[in-house]
């Protein structure tokens, strides 16, 4: 479709097509306005995949991505091999009596999720030195064209749909 696309643009004056690339690009901008509307208003509302139907025609798959806990990191390993250190922390699952190196550096075991947590945890929720959370991921709201729907003709109708919700917010 590209190739087509090219094609046809080629054989278009700089003037005609530089006005056919402003217009689509227009369009995508009011687009994604629509597109994000729809996510933010439903997306408490996606719980699974759905295929959504136009004129009998599956057109595109709505689905969201689940979003992520997050994870400790040790972004100083100095500073948290110094806490190691000064605790006297082990690492049992491995019979390492020492959870820091002769640096003193966390060992890599002292590094893991598990570890960090259960320390955190074994000191009343006092976070090393050195180690911090890294949010994780929020979910999102994904929209899939179906193939044959993305490459059915462009129609007055087709294009002016979505131009019905933005006319409005813009008067």
């Amino acid at each position: 479709m590209t190739s087509e696309i090219e094609e046809m643009i080629g054989e278009m004056g700089y003037k005609e097509a530089s006005q056919k690339a402003a217009y689509a690009q227009m369009l995508i901008r009011r687009l994604e306005t629509v597109v994000k509307a729809f996510k933010t208003v439903y997306e408490d509302q996606i719980e699974s995949a759905e295929t959504v139907n136009i004129n009998g025609s599956p057109a595109a798959t709505i689905t969201k991505t689940r979003g992520g806990d997050g994870s400790w990191v040790v972004e100083d390993p100095k500073a948290y091999g110094r806490v190691l250190k000064d605790i006297k922390a082990a690492v049992e699952e491995k019979a390492l009596p020492e959870a820091w190196e002769t640096i003193p550096m966390p060992r890599e075991e002292a590094c893991t999720q598990d570890y960090i947590e259960r320390l955190i945890r074994d000191h009343d929720g006092q976070v090393p030195p050195g180690v911090v959370h890294k949010p994780g991921r929020a979910g999102s709201v994904q929209i899939k064209p179906d193939r044959a729907f993305l490459h059915q003709p462009l129609t007055p109708e087709t294009i002016s749909e979505p131009f019905q919700l933005t006319e409005s917010s813009q008067a």
